[in-house]
């Protein structure tokens, strides 16, 4: 075992939880629907003591996606390969580039990530 694997927290449980979800599941519209559903739901729960996060990820433009591969930030990975969470697609704030707003399920927070790294690959 390994001390990654020792040290799991409740996002890392989480994450797992919507894996197992999606890749057990029957890929259906119907379910990639229960499975964003999932998801938002995580996402609120993790902000309750935030009001300015209700309904945030609720709102028109975020979709289910995959992360094809691993992304880190500040020396640590926030999303990990095969992670599937919600996602929007947004102006970056460079003319002209987009960049997709990911919501880590680990650790609780959006991340950015330009279109450009072909890291995100939406699935509904």
């Amino acid at each position: 075992m390994t001390a990654e694997e020792i040290f799991l927290t409740s996002g890392d449980l989480n994450q797992q939880l919507v894996k197992i979800a999606y890749y057990d599941g029957d890929l259906s519209d119907a379910h990639k629907k229960q499975l964003h559903g999932l998801v938002v739901q995580l996402a609120e729960d993790e902000h309750l003591t935030y009001p300015q996060y209700k309904d945030y990820w609720r709102k028109p433009g975020w979709v289910l996606v995959r992360v094809t591969k691993t992304l880190h930030g500040k020396g640590f990975p926030t999303l990990y390969a095969n992670d599937v969470t919600i996602a929007k697609l947004e102006q970056s704030i460079f003319p002209g580039q987009t960049r997709w707003l990911v919501y880590s399920i680990r650790k609780g927070w959006n991340v950015a990530v330009p279109t450009s790294a072909y890291a995100i690959e939406r699935i509904i």
